[in-house]
C-alpha cells in the first residue's frame, strides 16, 4: 500500500484493517475516517487532484430568509455519493444582528419546526421525500443519482421572511464503494 512516495507491505495472512491495528491490545483510531478507497497501485498528484475537481466539490449559500431552501443536486448522474457538507456563518431569527452558526440555537425545539428534533435555526436538509436530517456545522449524507436535496435554517414553515445572515457551505462527494464479493489483496 503506499501514499504519495511512501509505501508499506501487506502480509495476505493477515486481514486488512482501518482505524486499528489487526493485532490486540493496540489503541484504535480515536474519530471517525470517511471515504476510504483502496488501489492496486499508488495515485499521482494529478490523480487524485482530477478526482476532486470533476465537479465533486463546490459551495454555495443559504440565505437565512429562503423559504424555498437552496436546492443542491448530486453532481453525478450514473452513481450514488457520499457527499460531506460543511457550513459556516451566523443566521439571526428575527432581522437582527445573525449570532447563531449552524449547529442551532441549544436549547430552543418547538413542534412548529420543519425539524422539530433539531434546535432553532440549526442548518438542515430535506429530502425530495420531504424527510428533514440535521445537518449542523457538518455531515455526510448519501445521495443517488440526480438526487436533488434542498437546504434551509430550521425555522416554522412561513417565517422565514425576517431572518437574516447565511450559511456559507463547502461540499465534498466521492463515489460509494460497494464490495459486493470478497476481493483478494493487491
Amino acid at each position: 500500500m503506499c501514499i504519495r512516495d511512501s509505501c508499506i507491505t501487506y502480509d495476505q495472512a493477515m486481514p486488512l484493517t482501518i482505524g486499528a491495528a489487526a493485532e490486540s491490545g493496540l489503541t484504535r483510531w480515536q474519530g471517525a475516517i470517511d471515504f476510504v478507497k483502496v488501489y492496486k497501485k499508488s495515485l499521482t498528484d494529478a490523480q487524485i487532484q482530477k478526482m476532486t475537481s470533476e465537479g465533486n466539490t463546490g459551495s454555495f449559500t443559504v440565505p437565512a430568509n429562503s423559504e424555498t431552501g437552496v436546492a443542491f443536486t448530486s453532481p453525478s448522474s450514473t452513481k450514488p455519493l457520499q457527499c460531506s457538507f460543511t457550513a459556516s456563518g451566523l443566521v439571526d431569527e428575527n432581522g437582527q444582528n445573525p449570532y447563531i452558526g449552524p449547529a442551532g440555537l441549544a436549547g430552543y425545539y418547538l413542534s412548529a419546526f420543519r425539524l422539530p428534533s433539531a434546535p432553532m435555526m440549526a442548518f438542515i436538509a430535506k429530502r425530495s421525500n420531504d424527510v428533514y436530517e440535521f445537518v449542523g456545522e457538518n455531515a455526510t449524507l448519501q445521495l443517488a443519482p440526480n438526487e436533488q436535496i434542498s437546504f434551509y435554517q430550521n425555522d416554522a414553515a412561513g417565517s422565514h421572511f425576517d431572518n437574516s445572515g447565511q450559511f456559507d457551505v463547502t461540499y465534498t462527494c466521492l463515489s460509494l464503494i460497494h464490495i459486493s464479493e470478497p476481493t483478494r489483496p493487491y
